[in-house]
C-alpha cells in the first residue's frame, strides 16, 4: 500500500480490497487479500526511497511472514512489524485481512 514490492495473485480464488490514506505523515490501510505472495527486493526498497515500519495487526486468515531469514505464522491476534528497509516475502495461501499502520523513521 505505501511501498513498491512485488504481487503475485493466486487465480482463480483471488479476492482483493485496499482502503489506504495518511494522517499527517502516518500511513493508515485495511487491506483483504489473497491467496497472494508479497515480496519486497534490495531493487525495490532502492527504488522508491521510503524507509520505515508497518505495523500490521491480523483480523483474519493466516500467512508466513519472512525477513532477515526469520519466518513467523501471522494469524488473527498477531502483531508484527515489518521493517520495509530490508527484504521481506509474504506467503498468503488463503484471503487475509489486516490493519496497516506506516510508521516512518
Amino acid at each position: 500500500a505505501f511501498f513498491n514490492h512485488g504481487f503475485k495473485a493466486k487465480a482463480p480464488d483471488f479476492v482483493g480490497s485496499l482502503n489506504a490514506g495518511m494522517l499527517d505523515e502516518m500511513g493508515l490501510a485495511n487491506c483483504v487479500c489473497g491467496p497472494c505472495e508479497v515480496t519486497r527486493t534490495p531493487r525495490e526498497i532502492a527504488g522508491d526511497g521510503i524507509d520505515g515500519y508497518i505495523l500490521c495487526f491480523r483480523l483474519a486468515g493466516r500467512s508466513v511472514f519472512s525477513q532477515d531469514e526469520r519466518k513467523v505464522l501471522v494469524e488473527p491476534g498477531t502483531i508484527i512489524l515489518q521493517d520495509i528497509g530490508r527484504p521481506l516475502h509474504a506467503h498468503n495461501a488463503r484471503t487475509r485481512q489486516e490493519f496497516l499502520e506506516l510508521i516512518r523513521r
